[in-house]
């Protein structure tokens, strides 16, 4: 028996919706929904998800500073951990070429003997064109490269 729900199907290249031979909008099936869920919970940046804010991997110790392969495995793995019928929940940095990193998380899933692998991207290039910059108070702006 493997993980007891589905989820929405999303195109492995743009990350957005599919559609299914009905053109309905296609559901992954366990264990790929697992997989798709650790996935996007490393794709995103906490407070990115309006529905839970605590979703994603901490924005503050990955942006602004170059971070290490160990912090990075570990905010990934914790991330990643969060899916439900998750644990032993590991990560393996392939890469990190400018600002993308490629790499793996593995997890075994409740109620499946075998061990489920996620692909690690940051979503970092959409925010190639954005920088941090604090006002007088020591609050954080984020501003565009132009300064608006």
């Amino acid at each position: 028996m493997a993980a007891p729900y589905s989820t929405l199907l999303l195109d492995t290249e743009t990350w957005d919706l599919t559609l299914d031979a009905g053109n309905n909008i296609a559901l992954a099936k366990p264990p790929y929904a697992v997989s798709q869920d650790m996935a996007t919970q490393c794709r995103q940046f906490q407070g990115e998800y309006i529905y839970n804010q605590d979703d994603g991997v901490p924005m503050n110790s990955i942006l602004g500073a170059t971070p290490s392969l160990a912090l990075m495995k570990a905010d990934f793995a914790a991330a990643a951990g969060k899916v439900p019928g998750t644990s032993n929940v590991r990560c393996f940095i392939e890469a990190v070429v400018g600002r993308n990193v490629k790499g793996q998380v593995q997890a075994t899933v409740a109620s499946t003997p075998a061990v489920i692998a996620a692909t690690v991207g940051v979503p970092v290039p959409t925010l190639q064109l954005l920088k941090f910059l604090y006002n007088d108070q020591g609050n954080m702006i984020l501003t565009s490269d132009t300064g608006e």
